[in-house]
Parts: structure tokens; C-alpha cells; sequence
């Protein structure tokens, strides 16, 4: 059989017409480490814009002498050669002194250096035995000024220090769950103040983007329940990457935990006004819930109307940034082809028209794979959505561009939706193909070195010539000698001698049951 190099699951299909419902590859969002710079980030540095505006918030706490103490220990800290020498005097203001202005700027440095070189100083701290100390003052182990504001300017730097440990390498998470950062961190949670209750959170995130085990321990102590019971003192934005991590680390959670982060993400879109960041987070946690049960997380995003405000979403005029329509893109395709009867209810055919006007418009890889990969699925599905795919002139000119112009892993994307328009397809579908260029696009491809697209096209050849040769015309003929005309039937000739043993097996059968009889 033509298809026998096919792996992924399978639509009903005709003998020699194995068209596939391909499951969707483009979902590599893997955990990365400290990658900062990547759209992704599991875990995340603590810093603030404005080093000066930050500390004025701080002391915008305290009054009188404690806040002239503070600035005037700061100032003389705050030079140009402010470098790493200065941790030792950060170590002795913080294990030599109980004096809050000293502590406060020991924590002040501690945190300015750390910023600097995380695994550095953080080797440091570890090594000095400073974390103890800071567990300390987050216990209120030390001696503090009466004033109670002083304690909230303590545990707001200190947690920012510990937010920021769990960032580093090695083995500072190790240590820091060992000293019972997790339990602090979830009990500040809490915290009136929205500063210590941020940067609490901050913490917990980054333990959880260190792996499945920490994360497993961080809810085990946990952490859901605590978000549900302070979620309206957490920042929505961290609170969204939290949960996102939690349910993006792999391997992923339970499905209950999925259901509550299903349901705590729903709590962040109804109470805040959400922004970007906080959408983009919220998708890409909805995606890898969706991949632990497609099926019964498709359902609940339908019922909480969350399927129709992504539909509405990918239809809307108004641009959307790629970062998060790629998601959303994901998000609904996924509910497409997990449950068939959603989409018909919601208009699916309009549905494939918008997104054959994204592909005339975006310029990002990553959604044009999608597209295509989802209007191939649609192809496979039968001639009323090939009818759609093919009626719309100019989105089938855009495949066909794509085809002659895009990178490899694109361009095979867009061969697929012609593939599966073949094999699923009726005569008036073959004849537009036909006239259409799109073989005519193919033959250039017989040479390259992409052997799946070499595949795919010689699958869409031999449908062609199979379903033309049952309408008992000289239909069979006249493609043929389309194919000689292009100097095409050359080119599947020598592929009889490709180093593929399936690419030759295709042409061969090409050769025997149509070049030859014809």
C-alpha cells in the first residue's frame, strides 16, 4: 500500500487513500531553565526597572531616622565600583549586626549583587551560611525597631533574596527547600502587604519551574489552596506564570490539578483586567492541561466559554499579537479534532476561512505550521471542508506560494492540506487541483532532499491517478500527460533508484499500476 509509512493515528479511510489526522507536533513547549531570554521562562529573576524607585517604595514604610539611616548606608554603597567585594560586607552587616538600618542594607546589597551574578553569589550565601540568617528575620529572629513597619522593609527584602536563590543553579533550591523556604514562602503568601506577598509567589514559581519533583512537593504543602484563599491580594500577572509552571513542567500533573488550575485561571480572567502578559501565560497553561485529557478539558472549556472568546478571539479585526494567537490557535484546534461535535455548533466553516486570511497576513513560522496543520485536518475530514478550503481562491493561493517558498517544515505542512484534499476529496476537487498549479508546484519538490514531503507528494499523485481511473473517462490520460508535459514522470522515475526503500516502493507503484498501463 502507498500509505504504509504513515505513524499517526488515523481518519476512516479508503484502502490506498490513508488520510491522517496528524497529532499536533508543534506543541514543544518544553521547561527551560533559566531561559531568559526564550518565550518561555519556568523560572524568572526578580528585578525591578528602577533600582532608586524601588528602595523609595521601601522607605516610603518607614520615617525619620531609620529612613535617613537606610539612605545614608545606601548612598555610600551605591558607587560605580560596586562589585562583588562588597558580599563580604554584606555578610558582616547582616551576621554582625542588629541593627535594622545595618540588616536592611546588608539585604539591600545582598540583593543588588545577586542580581548581578545569581550563581556566584548565590554559591556564596550557601556557602557563608547566610540563608539561615535570612530565614531568621523571616521568622522575626531577630531584634527589630519598634516601629512594625521596619519588619515589613525586612521581610520584603529578604524575600526577595530567597525568590531570587531559588532562580540560581545547583543546589540552592535543594537547600532552600530543605531549610523550609516552601512553607515561608506559602505562609507570605498571605501577607496584607502586596510587595511581600509578590515576591513570596515569585519564589514558589521559580521552585516549581526546577522540576516535577519540586513541584510535586510545592503542592503536596499546598500551594493551590493557599492561591485560592489569598488569590485576591496575589499580582495577577505572577500569580498566571505560577500556575502556568505548574502545570507545564513535566511530566505533567494529575488531571485534578489541572481542574483547579483550569478553574483558578478562570477566577484571574473574571476578576482582573488582564493584560497580555497575563493571557499569553494563561493559554499556554491551558494548552498543557489540554494535552493530559484533551477530551474532558475540551468539554470544560466549552461550558466556561472559554472555546467561544478564543474563537472570537482568532476572528476579531483587531491584531493580536502572534505570541498569543499561536496558543489560542492551538487551543481550539485541539478542541476541533478532540470533540467533532463542538465546532459544528460554532460556526466551523467561517472558522476555516479566517484562518486561511491569517495565513495571507502573518509572517510567524510557528502559526503558518499551525494553520496548515489544522486546514489539512479539516481536508481529511471530507469534501464539505474541502469545498471551503478550495473555494477560497485567495487562501489557496497562499498554500500554493507557501509550497514554492517557505522552509522545509512549513512547506510539508502545506503539502499535507493538498495530500488530504486528494485522498478525501471528489472529481470536481481533483479537476481544480489540477488546474490550480499545484502539481506543477510538486514537481519541483521530487528533488529535493526532504523525503517525507517526497512521500507525501508521490501519496498525492498516486490518489489522483486511482480516483481518476474510477470515473471511466480519459481523465487518467489527460494526467498523465499533464505529468509528461512537466517533465514530471522523468522525475518519479528516478526516484525508482532513491536510497529511500519507501520513496522508491511509491514510485514503483506509480510506475506499474499507471505510467506503464496508461
Amino acid at each position: 500500500s502507498m500509505s504504509q509509512g504513515r505513524k499517526e493515528d488515523k481518519l476512516d479511510s479508503e484502502p490506498l487513500t490513508d488520510v491522517i489526522k496528524r497529532k499536533n507536533q508543534g506543541f514543544a513547549v518544553d521547561i527551560r531553565k533559566k531561559a531568559r531570554h526564550e518565550e518561555f521562562q519556568s523560572k524568572r529573576m526578580l528585578n525591578y526597572t528602577s533600582e532608586r524607585d524601588t528602595l523609595r517604595d521601601i522607605l516610603g514604610l518607614a520615617d525619620g531616622e531609620l529612613k535617613e539611616n537606610v539612605e545614608s548606608y545606601y548612598n555610600s554603597w551605591n558607587s560605580s565600583d560596586f562589585n562583588l567585594n562588597f558580599l563580604y560586607e554584606a555578610k558582616e552587616f547582616l551576621l554582625g549586626s542588629n541593627q535594622s538600618p545595618k540588616i536592611i542594607v546588608g539585604l539591600i546589597s545582598l540583593r543588588k549583587l545577586l542580581a548581578q551574578d545569581n550563581a556566584t553569589v548565590a554559591r556564596f550565601i550557601i556557602e557563608n551560611d547566610l540563608l539561615p540568617r535570612l530565614i531568621q528575620i523571616l521568622n522575626d529572629d531577630v531584634p527589630k525597631a519598634t516601629d512594625p513597619k521596619v519588619s515589613v522593609i525586612l521581610n520584603a527584602e529578604t524575600l526577595w533574596i530567597i525568590a531570587n536563590l531559588a532562580f540560581a543553579c545547583g543546589d540552592a533550591p535543594k537547600i532552600l527547600v530543605r531549610q523550609g523556604a516552601v512553607q515561608l514562602f506559602l505562609k507570605e503568601m498571605g501577607h496584607q502587604n502586596s510587595i511581600i506577598a509578590k515576591h513570596a509567589l515569585w519564589g514558589l514559581g521559580n521552585l516549581v519551574g526546577e522540576g516535577a519533583a519540586y513541584r510535586d512537593f510545592v503542592l503536596q504543602e499546598g500551594l493551590l489552596a493557599a492561591v485560592k484563599q489569598n488569590i485576591s491580594g496575589l499580582l495577577p500577572s505572577t500569580l498566571a506564570w505560577v500556575l502556568s509552571n505548574v502545570v507545564r513542567v513535566k511530566p505533567a500533573p494529575p488531571l485534578e490539578v489541572g481542574y483547579q488550575v483550569l478553574d483558578l485561571f478562570s477566577e484571574i480572567l473574571k476578576t482582573s483586567n488582564p493584560d497580555d502578559e497575563i493571557i499569553y501565560n494563561i493559554l499556554w497553561g491551558i494548552l498543557a492541561i489540554q494535552t493530559i485529557n484533551k477530551k474532558a478539558v475540551t468539554k470544560i472549556l466549552a461550558n466556561s466559554g472559554i472555546l467561544e472568546n478564543l474563537m472570537a478571539m482568532i476572528a476579531s479585526e483587531t491584531p493580536v499579537e502572534d505570541r498569543i494567537l499561536l496558543p489560542a490557535l492551538k487551543i481550539v484546534n485541539n478542541c476541533a479534532f478532540a470533540d467533532r461535535t463542538l465546532l459544528k455548533d460554532h460556526g466551523e466553516g467561517s472558522l476555516i476561512t479566517f484562518y486561511m486570511n491569517i495565513l495571507g497576513k502573518t509572517f510567524y513560522k510557528a502559526i503558518k505550521k499551525e494553520i496548515c496543520w489544522a486546514l489539512s485536518n479539516w481536508a481529511a475530514l471530507g469534501p464539505k471542508y474541502i469545498d471551503t478550503i478550495c473555494g477560497n481562491w485567495d487562501g489557496f493561493a497562499v498554500i500554493l506560494r507557501m509550497i514554492n517558498e517557505e522552509e522545509v517544515d512549513v512547506r510539508r505542512e502545506a503539502v499535507w492540506i493538498i495530500c488530504n484534499c486528494v485522498a478525501k476529496g471528489e472529481n470536481q476537487h481533483i479537476t481544480q487541483l489540477i488546474s490550480s498549479s499545484a502539481f506543477q508546484t510538486f514537481h519541483f519538490l521530487l528533488s529535493s532532499d526532504d523525503i517525507q514531503t517526497i512521500k507525501i507528494i508521490l501519496e498525492a499523485y498516486y490518489n489522483t491517478f486511482k480516483k481518476l481511473e474510477k470515473t471511466q473517462s480519459n481523465d487518467c490520460n489527460f494526467f498523465l500527460t499533464l505529468l509528461q508535459n512537466l517533465n514530471t514522470i522523468p522525475e518519479i522515475e528516478k526516484l525508482l533508484y532513491h536510497q529511500s526503500e519507501e520513496v522508491a516502493n511509491r514510485a514503483r507503484m506509480i510506475f506499474d499500476e499507471f505510467v506503464e498501463e496508461c
